[in-house]
């Protein structure tokens, strides 16, 4: 599915180790979770959202984006976009504006609800500014991979002219 390409599927299994140790300690905590009972995949999607939402709450700002994303997952656009924006405008978190730029491109949320005439170039925006982050071998994989992932993207705009003049020469230079 072309809206697809380029984006994210999942969390990485690093940050569920961490969501799901920190569920299970609040789930622990707040009773959810009693001794007899198993930890498995339905407690955590009961518990999740409102744990991120809480932590989000409580100042995690990493909990906006990953709203986002389950929300993202489950095609509920509207509300992956209000994490989306949040995580990006309040926090300055680049995974959020790569998100908000695939769902503009591809169109996955009204105009009425994201008040951008033309997404596809604020999508190319998006995906111009996330390409001038550093991608020095020191910083974290997700930042060169963020990077990367907003070129292709970009190189897939000039290439289709969504958003940009059509032009192979710069969807070459992306790439």
């Amino acid at each position: 599915m072309e809206l697809l390409n380029g984006l994210p599927k999942s969390i990485r299994h690093e940050d569920i180790k961490f969501l799901s140790s920190k569920t299970v300690e609040n789930a622990i905590s707040n009773g959810t979770l009693e001794s007899e009972r198993i930890f498995n995949r339905h407690l955590v999607s009961e518990n999740l959202e409102t744990l991120l939402k809480k932590w989000l709450d409580e100042g995690d700002e990493q909990c906006a984006f990953y709203l986002g994303q389950i929300y993202f997952e489950k095609e509920k656009y509207n509300e992956a976009w209000t994490y989306f924006r949040m995580g990006y405008e309040k926090f300055n978190d680049h995974k959020s504006k790569f998100q908000l730029g695939i769902m503009l491109y591809d169109n996955l949320v009204s105009k009425d609800v994201t008040k951008v005439s033309n997404p596809q170039a604020k999508a190319c925006e998006f995906f111009k500014e996330i390409m001038t982050l550093n991608v020095q071998l020191a910083l974290p994989v997700d930042q060169r991979n963020l990077v990367f992932s907003a070129a292709f993207n970009l190189g897939r705009a000039y290439y289709q002219g969504y958003g940009v003049c059509p032009s192979t020469e710069d969807a070459m230079r992306c790439v």
